[in-house]
């Protein structure tokens, strides 16, 4: 697992064009998750990018991009996600609501069901 980290990380930092560039534009993202995180986690994938549609995200940053491939499994495994998953995950404290979890927020939303 350690070396796909390694692969999904490097795919964000390869694609970053400018000099200082800390975001993927939204429209990359959606490409590039599909290539590196779709096999692994189909279900999951396809929902994140419906949602960053809906929400009208503009950009994954590096943070978000990494995390990925922490979250994704336990969403797909079980489909239950703990919103103090991503403070573990981080090892941050907790400052406010991550994308991950405004996600799993809005897999439990009546349009989802």
């Amino acid at each position: 697992m350690d070396e796909y980290k390694s692969f999904h990380r490097f795919v964000f930092k390869y694609h970053l064009l400018k000099p200082g560039q800390k975001t993927l534009d939204i429209e990359s993202a959606i490409v590039l998750l599909n290539i590196t995180v779709r096999g692994m986690y189909p279900t999951t994938t396809d929902k994140f990018v419906k949602f960053l549609r809906a929400t009208d995200t503009t950009a994954v940053t590096g943070d978000q991009w990494n995390n990925v491939v922490e979250v994704f499994p336990l969403i797909e495994q079980d489909g239950k996600y703990d919103v103090d998953d991503s403070c573990k995950i981080s090892g941050l404290t907790r400052v406010g609501p991550t994308i991950f979890d405004e996600f799993y927020e809005w897999l439990k939303g009546p349009e989802q069901a």
